[in-house]
């Protein structure tokens, strides 16, 4: 991967939106608790939806006519042909879970195989395939709230973002957005700036035009090596700059090549939003340890 030299000035425009403001939000807690955001793969196709489950999600057929708008519609991949109702199911969180109840559909919902009780709530996990009728999808969890799923009576300060940055920018770096965005808001509440990259063009892009103070990355983007961007990021500074990796897969070459690239910590898929806090509380130290070893020139 050829990468542009310090000295070069960038010849393509950044995005819009991932050009930062420059005032940092207000620290304290988050406006509100990040969902879950799932993600369904309709089986025999490359298509993939994703949802969050801020208020429970329908799934069906749309019906203009009788006020039927399912947040998840099936109609574009055959609905209707495979028996899908107009409110064939609902998805909704529960306290630390991800439940699934059919709504009394024509055709059946299905878990794994087994057909549900009409209005009988149950539980979903990581990797579950749904069938309505004859059309399947599986599903995967993209973020969680949590890391465990068992209640904890002091588990919701997990949630609660310190004050951490003075505005310094921080590099986020992942090609779905739903992850960025939820990054972005942490890294907001905890006082830094946020710019956010999905590709590695776009991360070096920015490396040279909003220094980072921490970086959150990707550690494969599509078909290409984030641990190419973390080489440059290194070669780039000459201070340590903290940086979490992302990952769906924590071993293997993808871990050793990026432990061998500089990357700080990995953090694995599903994220779940306590230990996206955590990861900005360890990058946090990691830059204060820094600044106490060499302190900043006046």
């Amino acid at each position: 991967m050829d990468h542009p030299s310090h000295s070069e000035k960038n010849t393509q425009p950044l995005r819009p939106d991932v050009v930062p403001h420059v005032t940092p939000r207000k620290t304290g807690p988050l406006d509100h608790i990040i969902p879950w955001v799932l993600e369904f793969r309709i089986i025999g196709t490359a298509d993939i939806l994703k949802t969050d489950l801020t208020a429970p999600v329908l799934i069906g057929r749309m019906d203009p006519h009788k006020g039927i708008y399912p947040q998840i519609n099936l109609d574009p991949f055959g609905g209707q042909t495979k028996g899908v109702s107009r409110r064939h199911a609902r998805i909704y969180a529960q306290e630390s879970r991800v439940i699934l109840q059919d709504e009394g559909s024509a055709n059946g919902t299905y878990l794994n195989g087994e057909k549900l009780s009409s209005l009988t709530p149950v539980r979903l996990r990581d990797g579950d395939r749904i069938r309505l009728g004859d059309l399947e999808m599986q599903m995967r969890f993209v973020m969680k709230p949590f890391s465990e799923d068992q209640s904890h009576p002091n588990r919701q300060h997990l949630l609660e973002v310190p004050e951490l940055g003075q505005g310094e920018f921080v590099l986020i770096l992942d090609e779905d957005e739903y992850i960025c965005q939820i990054i972005k808001q942490v890294a907001e509440q905890a006082g830094y700036t946020p710019v956010v990259a999905h590709s590695a063009a776009e991360a070096i892009q920015l490396i040279d035009t909003y220094p980072p103070k921490i970086v959150i990355m990707e550690l494969m983007i599509g078909e290409v090596d984030g641990t190419d961007v973390l080489r440059y990021l290194r070669q780039y500074s000459e201070r340590h700059i903290p940086v979490t990796g992302i990952s769906l897969a924590m071993g293997g070459s993808t871990m050793s090549e990026a432990i061998a690239a500089g990357v700080d910590m990995v953090l694995s898929k599903p994220l779940s939003l306590d230990e996206v806090i955590g990861a900005f509380r360890n990058m946090h130290e990691m830059v204060q340890a820094t600044q106490s070893i060499n302190p900043p020139l006046d």
